[in-house]
């Protein structure tokens, strides 16, 4: 039994929706198939074709170490939106591509 406010795919604190779905947030991984983008997939609980995160994504984000995430392009831990997504952070002198890829 998942707990009240809690999505039960990826663990993590998320509001819900008047349809029962949580708000949309996003997992820290990225698809098999973009071997050059680092777009974070949707979360199964906010989307019927969300990913549902493995057991290493989910024990990586409950050590969030003061509401960081760990950047898949630069490899540091930078902070994260509301949605989970990294923040704007720069890399070598430029906006890093785990941020860019991941506006929408």
């Amino acid at each position: 039994m998942t707990t009240p406010g809690v999505c039960p795919y990826c663990e993590r604190r998320i509001g819900a929706r008047a349809d029962g779905r949580r708000k949309k947030h996003y997992i820290n991984e990225t698809s098999a198939w973009a071997l050059l983008s680092y777009a974070l997939l949707e979360c199964r609980g906010s989307s019927d074709q969300g990913a549902v995160p493995n057991y290493r994504t989910i024990s990586e984000s409950k050590k969030r170490r003061g509401g960081k995430m760990r950047c898949l392009a630069c490899d540091k831990w930078v902070p994260q939106t509301s949605t989970f997504r990294p923040a704007k952070h720069a890399h070598d002198g430029r906006p890093c591509k785990g941020w860019r890829d991941n506006q929408r």
